[in-house]
């Protein structure tokens, strides 16, 4: 039987957390923070993390802008194209369209306008891309998102990133289990207090 190879399909809020997480270090000489840092370039580099087009667009806010285009050009040659989805990402606005979210838009040009804003964004598309890795039996995709189930306040007309991926039989995790979970024997933290 042939090796399953592991992908991280990575969101733009956990890659934001992703840096901002170690934010703190920055001040502490820079070690696990270069470190982390360099891990995730790796990753992305072998393939096993992944980083589409429309999250590189989105990614445009960190908390330390200065490290910013550094990250963007370290990573910008390893971004999956993702144009070849769209009918998968217009079948799956249609499977998990949330109806009864309408009565928060009042107008039909709204209700568009928020589907136009839907089907142009990433959510959807990285949820179609773990389903075609998923195609590949030699490939086990996980997304690796910010987002929570809770759905208190939820006014959106698509359902949530992991609610979506528990239907479709996609394994969904934040980013703190890719860390200590996933890699845990890649990682080692160790904390020092003074």
């Amino acid at each position: 039987m042939p090796a399953i190879n592991r992908k991280l399909i990575i969101d733009n809020n956990s890659l934001v957390d992703f840096f901002n997480y170690y934010y703190f270090d920055r001040d502490n000489g820079n070690k696990i923070y270069s470190d982390i840092k360099n891990f995730l370039f790796q990753k992305i580099n072998s393939g096993e993390i992944i980083i589409i087009d429309k999250i590189f667009k989105e990614f445009t806010y960190i908390d330390f802008r200065k490290d910013l285009k550094d990250i963007k050009s370290t990573i910008k040659p390893f971004i999956v194209n993702t144009e070849h989805l769209i009918q998968e990402v217009e079948q799956l606005s249609q499977d998990h369209y949330l109806e009864y979210n309408e009565r928060f838009l009042q107008d039909k040009s709204l209700i568009v306008a928020e589907m136009d804003k839907i089907l142009n964004g990433a959510d959807l598309y990285l949820i179609a891309l773990c389903k075609e890795y998923k195609k590949d039996d030699k490939i086990y995709p996980i997304l690796v998102s910010e987002e929570t189930t809770r759905k208190t306040n939820y006014q959106k007309l698509i359902d949530k990133i992991p609610s979506i991926c528990n239907k479709e039989g996609i394994e969904c995790v934040r980013l703190p289990h890719s860390l200590f979970n996933i890699y845990k024997d890649e990682l080692e933290f160790d904390l020092k207090i003074k």
